[in-house]
């Protein structure tokens, strides 16, 4: 006579709590790695925004021997919103004669609305907003000098155009 107890069929509720331990761990590792490359992206996409920004501003320096500002302002730093922009499309023939727009190789942004990467046009409104959906600052060599305030507070920086985005959490670091 056989004494054995017949066992059931599947997994004890240990093997489940095992199995579902391994997937969660397996998918917080995903998941951290996919948001890092999400950041990395991020900060690359807005380094390229600038690069391309800095090239426009400059550009548009050597076409009509100054900077795109209306009444001719000398203040160094500056966003990269309307008040700014709006010279870079050719919308204004005030400051840019030949009404060319500078802003043509940048990405356009989808919106207005956070995150929008990008050169963002509607009607007379124009800005250029940072993967995080922030204005860029600008600084620019006003004096001839080739030098521009240190957004850090340190010593001048030797250049003339200086494009940055502060990123997500609106800091320099």
């Amino acid at each position: 006579m056989n004494n054995r107890i017949p066992r059931a069929k599947g997994f004890t509720l240990v093997e489940l709590l095992v199995v579902m331990t391994i997937i969660a761990v397996l998918a917080g590792g995903i998941f951290a790695a996919a948001q890092g490359a999400i950041a990395r992206t991020r900060r690359l996409q807005g380094t390229q925004i600038a690069v391309a920004l800095a090239q426009s501003i400059a550009s548009f320096r050597d076409d009509n021997n100054r900077y795109p500002f209306p009444g001719g302002t000398k203040q160094e730093k500056h966003q990269s919103d309307n008040t700014f922009m709006v010279n870079l499309t050719g919308k204004d023939d005030t400051i840019n004669k030949k009404r060319e727009n500078y802003l043509s190789g940048l990405p356009m942004a989808k919106g207005a609305t956070s995150p929008a990467s990008g050169v963002y046009i509607k009607g007379d409104t124009t800005s250029v907003f940072d993967p995080w959906g922030n204005y860029y600052e600008i600084y620019l060599d006003h004096d001839g000098d080739d030098e521009i305030t240190n957004p850090e507070g340190n010593e001048p920086l030797p250049m003339k155009i200086a494009v940055i985005s502060k990123g997500q959490d609106m800091t320099l670091s």
